[in-house]
């Protein structure tokens, strides 16, 4: 009847498993017009620890499978497409759900591309926002964007809060990456409050310290039964063949 007072566990309804979750993966790159033919490719299942451990802490474990399910999709399946000693590859997330929910393109720092303004950059972003990840820009709230300059093209990053999604201190928010004049990726994650994190990291730290502390008292136990052990045995104080069979 407690057993999930004591050992609370999150929920997860898994609609596609790994093998599901590939092609879905596939057709995401395939409807941007990049190929995977002849890329290795490795799969994982794979979520934010850290966003896990606050939303527990901080929202409940029954909020947090609200909204898990719902407009925070934490898990996810990871998919990535490589070549050895290339430094191009692709990286696809797919929620349970079968929804992809981000991705990532990775490129050579020197690849040639274009050198767009930043309102041409975040243009480029937002249309891909509502038309790709049919995100209601009504509902966004712009933070901030950081450009990169490259040898042969410019590069952004533009973030955005999902206004609708109440986390107190924390928030819901959304990047895309913008590489020349191409989408190069997209992340969904928890903005965690760094007060939290300072006291999170300070709370550790205590229970590290104290497990430490109760280590001690066991080490010396385990040494005091084996000065015991040793004695009795000199001692042929241990009925040997009786212990062993036991043991067996």
């Amino acid at each position: 009847s407690y057993f999930s007072r004591v050992f609370p566990e999150a929920a997860i309804e898994f609609r596609v498993n790994r093998d599901d979750s590939a092609p879905l993966a596939m057709k995401f790159l395939a409807d941007r017009g990049w190929n995977v033919d002849g890329y290795r490719h490795a799969a994982v299942f794979d979520f934010d620890d850290n966003a896990k451990v606050y939303l527990e802490r901080s929202q409940g474990l029954a909020r947090m499978n609200t909204l898990t399910r719902g407009p925070i999709r934490l898990w996810h399946w990871s998919h990535r497409w490589f070549m050895p000693q290339q430094k191009e590859e692709f990286r696809v997330d797919v929620s349970p759900a079968g929804q992809v929910v981000g991705f990532d393109r990775e490129l050579a720092e020197a690849a040639a591309g274009a050198n767009l303004d930043q309102a041409a950059a975040r243009s480029l972003a937002e249309h891909f926002l509502g038309e790709v990840m049919h995100r209601d820009l009504a509902e966004l709230e712009f933070v901030d964007s950081v450009s990169e300059k490259r040898p042969a093209r410019t590069d952004y990053s533009f973030t955005w809060k999902q206004k609708d999604v109440d986390l107190g201190d924390g928030s819901l928010r959304l990047t895309v990456g913008i590489d020349g004049d191409q989408v190069s990726g997209y992340r969904e994650f928890v903005k965690i409050p760094e007060g939290w994190t300072r006291d999170y990291e300070k709370l550790r730290s205590r229970n590290e310290a104290a497990n430490i502390v109760d280590e001690v008292p066991w080490i010396l136990l385990c040494i005091a039964g084996l000065a015991l052990l040793i004695l009795r045995l000199r001692r042929r104080d241990v009925p040997i063949q009786l212990s062993l069979s036991f043991a067996f």
